[in-house]
């Protein structure tokens, strides 16, 4: 019977084991993850995704401004 008892203190302090450690995880660890590390990724990454749209537009109106001279110089030309 006393080998019961043990056996029930063990898994009793496994349990308590776990349930703190999960404890720490969600309410303490994941807080900081996501301020100090995710936040600032996030901003960052937002600030990326504008940079490359960005270029890509710059690119694309370079590119239609272009085509419009090119084709307004090519129709519009007098070849005589």
């Amino acid at each position: 019977m006393f080998f019961l008892y043990i056996l029930y203190d063990i898994i009793k302090g496994l349990v308590i084991a776990v349930r703190d450690f999960i404890f720490w995880v969600y309410f303490t660890l994941i807080p900081f993850l996501v301020m100090y590390f995710g936040i600032p990724l996030f901003i960052l990454g937002l600030l990326m995704g504008v940079a490359f749209s960005g270029g890509t537009f710059i690119i694309l109106l370079i590119f239609f401004v272009a085509l419009f001279y090119f084709i307004k110089n090519s129709v519009f030309h007098n070849p005589f």
